[in-house]
């Protein structure tokens, strides 16, 4: 049996350090559109938390719709290719801080959904094919880690920058900076490649869900997954939000979301 640092050396020295690096640059990148949108909102544009939330419903909604059809996506265009393509959002993402009209900000939270379903979908499946057989529940536990520390690192750096120079600088160094990031990634990221077992096309993967739903184990695991996302989807709305008004800084309301995920990273590890 491998030990701890065996498993480590072997799970980054495989495919997966490529995938590690990408999804954290991708997190910190994509921290402010996590923890500033409402703060944005409501000091940029005026707007109500109702609207905060809308656009914020629209994107977690669109991102867990569009998981399901990605997968089809990987297997027609590659997992790599989908990644990359769902990792646009966060370019989008620094358009958001750009833009004053709520009816944009909007359509460009329809597409930020989009693509989050796509970048979700194909992280987890090149994360599957690309670690150490030996190392996989290490290597699920070093990506879901990796992206929640890069969360946590941009969400103390946007606060700063915010502060500093403004949301308008924020959002033109997300767009540059992911620009890069999504170059690298496409240049750097070996391409999964998969023989397709051709009895795996009898059933769609629409019925592979059904199947799935009517167990009752799956659907109970479902419900009792609904409480804590629930809660995570309003306190990570209003937390950073009630910080703001409370201080009037940026800053304070980042430094909130990064401390938070610094010690869910510690959790992660922990588990």
């Amino acid at each position: 049996m491998l030990t701890f640092q065996d498993s480590l050396k072997e799970l980054f020295l495989s495919r997966f350090k490529i995938l590690w690096i990408s999804s954290f640059l991708i997190g910190v990148l994509d921290a402010p559109m996590q923890a500033l949108l409402a703060v944005y909102v409501e000091a940029e544009i005026e707007g109500t938390p109702l609207l905060s939330a809308g656009l914020r419903s629209t994107f977690l909604l669109l991102g867990g719709l569009f998981a399901i059809p990605a997968g089809t996506l990987c297997d027609k265009i590659g997992t790599k290719t989908t990644f990359i393509l769902g990792s646009t959002g966060t370019l989008v993402a620094g358009i958001v801080f750009l833009v004053h009209r709520p009816d944009l900000l909007f359509l460009l939270c329809l597409f930020i959904g989009v693509a989050t379903g796509f970048s979700t979908t194909a992280g987890q499946t090149y994360l599957i094919h690309a670690a150490p057989r030996s190392s996989l529940g290490l290597g699920s536990a070093a990506f879901f880690m990796g992206m929640t520390l890069g969360s946590a690192t941009g969400s103390r750096l946007a606060g700063m920058v915010v502060d500093t120079w403004g949301f308008e600088t924020m959002g033109v160094t997300m767009m540059v900076l992911t620009f890069m990031v999504l170059l690298g990634t496409a240049l750097m990221m070996p391409e999964i490649r998969e023989d397709v077992n051709s009895s795996s096309g009898k059933r769609s993967a629409w019925g592979e869900y059904l199947v799935l739903l009517k167990k009752w184990d799956v659907r109970l695991l479902v419900s009792v997954r609904f409480l804590p996302t629930c809660y995570w989807g309003a306190a990570t709305l209003l937390i950073p939000l009630l910080i703001f008004r409370a201080t009037g800084q940026v800053s304070a309301a980042a430094n909130y979301t990064a401390v938070s995920l610094v010690i869910a990273t510690g959790c992660q590890l922990l588990v």
